[in-house]
């Protein structure tokens, strides 16, 4: 095992034992929050003990990014996050916090990780009526799709 800080090695022994991960965040920025970009930083490390690994010269066990996932116990991976702004600039911007976790992060999981997206999107001019249904919704979304 890696010599890693005792927070980073409890971080991914908590990512061990789990199947499913759920990120739930506000998007600042269209992006995560710097304290969940931290997170990933400092926990998702390479090397033995650390969520992936750099392939062998023979390239066997990489994934399509090249690397070899080590966290292959999680199966899906789900975001939860409030915007700002209205979903079509979101996407325009590139919505980074979703493709990061979507593409750079699911890649340390599982090959046939899953990933579910709900976003409450122009959170600034929600009424609380819709952020009520929103919340009904990721209620049941979790309870009984994912």
């Amino acid at each position: 095992t890696a010599r890693l800080p005792l927070d980073v090695q409890r971080n991914l022994d908590d990512l061990r034992w789990a199947n499913s991960v759920v990120f739930v965040y506000p998007t600042w920025w269209f992006n995560v929050p710097a304290m969940l970009k931290g997170y990933f930083d400092r926990t998702l490390v390479p090397g033995p003990g650390g969520a992936f690994d750099f392939p062998p010269p023979s390239g066997k066990g990489a994934a399509s990014n090249g690397l070899v996932p080590l966290l292959t116990n999680i199966e899906r991976i789900a975001g939860v996050s409030t915007y700002g702004a209205p979903r079509h600039i979101a996407f325009l911007a590139g919505d980074n916090g979703r493709n990061t976790i979507a593409t750079a992060i699911r890649a340390n999981f599982a090959p046939h990780c899953t990933c579910r997206w709900l976003g409450l999107y122009g959170m600034d001019s929600q009424t609380e009526e819709n952020r009520t249904a929103f919340l009904e919704h990721v209620r049941t979304t979790f309870r009984d799709t994912f």
